[in-house]
């Protein structure tokens, strides 16, 4: 019997992403944390938006930055979508076609849902 994949978000293929530079500074106090990420992409399609998956985070900001770094372009809308778990980055102009780095600052819960960045325990059998 085939696997049931009907609850799959797929992502526009407008942008692609090629590489990600991932910052995680956990406060295992709060069982919360804050992150930064920069993904380089590759702009296929012109467009003013960008969309990825994300679950359970809290977006601080966003921002593109072209290959040409003469001007960048901060994210003037941020939609999340819980049940589709994504996250929809609005810019008020059309970025160009062709790569860029992607900047997203972020905070986030560490649950124990074992999804994401989760909180685990253990015991040292010594």
């Amino acid at each position: 019997m085939p696997k049931d994949t009907s609850y799959r978000v797929l992502l526009p293929s407008d942008v692609q992403p090629e590489k990600y530079d991932l910052t995680l500074e956990p406060d295992f106090e709060r069982f919360m944390f804050d992150g930064s990420v920069k993904i380089t992409v590759d702009v296929q399609e012109a467009t003013d938006s960008i969309t990825l998956h994300t679950k359970e985070l809290m977006i601080a900001s966003a921002k593109f930055t072209p290959a040409d770094p003469s001007k960048s372009f901060a994210a003037n809308d941020i939609h999340i979508k819980v049940k589709e778990m994504t996250c929809a980055f609005g810019f008020a102009e059309v970025l160009p076609v062709g790569k860029g780095v992607l900047e997203i600052e972020f905070r986030g819960i560490l649950n124990d849902k074992m999804a994401g960045f989760y909180r685990s325990q253990y015991t040292d059998s010594k």
